[in-house]
């Protein structure tokens, strides 16, 4: 993905750094809409996803933080296994991605919950290889007690481990879709204050 975000970086600086030094100050008439509007469509969907991504990270760092401070209560594991899952690197091609997943049950005040959230963020990436996954979900086994940290104010969110995953290659994917998303727009000034042959 990074280097999908950095190729687009690349092509979206050459073309105007190209005119740059080559002295051109005038486009196609014809061109100029197209390019603009290339520009504005590149711009405004790069620009989305960083803000996507930039609000999951900071999202899950900042319930990681405050997931260090909720109480603990014991649950009981329901079920554990490990998910696999074929997903696209955007290129093509495919690769198996494993999950560990647990469901686990808890009770707060006198009323159940059941939570399935192991760590933050372990759902988005998981492991390229089974083994790493069966490791993690091996102390999850069905019916044994399990420490479960919910938080006061809703119960229904909890976790099993403190901590997050893949905040920082949310964050780092964010700024970079932003930057592209922000290069796009600056080719459409660009284009837009040419002048037309």
């Amino acid at each position: 993905m990074i280097r999908r975000l950095c190729i687009a970086l690349a092509v979206m600086l050459a073309v105007p750094l190209n005119s740059a030094v080559a002295g051109t100050s005038m486009v196609s008439a014809s061109a100029k809409p197209w390019m603009i509007l290339g520009g504005l469509a590149a711009g405004v969907t790069f620009l989305s996803l960083g803000f996507v991504y930039l609000r999951r990270g900071a999202s899950r760092r900042q319930m990681a933080a405050q997931s260090l401070q909720w109480p603990v209560i014991e649950g009981r594991i329901v079920s554990a296994s490990v998910k696999t899952e074929m997903r696209s690197d955007g290129e093509g091609s495919k690769s198996a991605v494993y999950t560990p997943e647990a469901r686990y049950s808890y009770a707060v005040a006198g009323k159940a919950y059941e939570g399935n959230v192991i760590r933050l963020g372990l759902e988005q990436f998981g492991y390229a290889a089974v083994a790493p996954a069966q490791k993690h979900i091996a102390p999850y086994e069905a019916g044994s007690p399990v420490p479960v940290h919910f938080d006061p104010d809703d119960p229904s969110l909890a976790v099993l481990e403190l901590g997050e995953s893949g905040a920082m290659r949310n964050l780092v994917a964010g700024s970079l879709f932003f930057l592209v998303g922000v290069f796009g727009l600056v080719f459409v000034v660009w284009i837009t204050s040419l002048g037309t042959y």
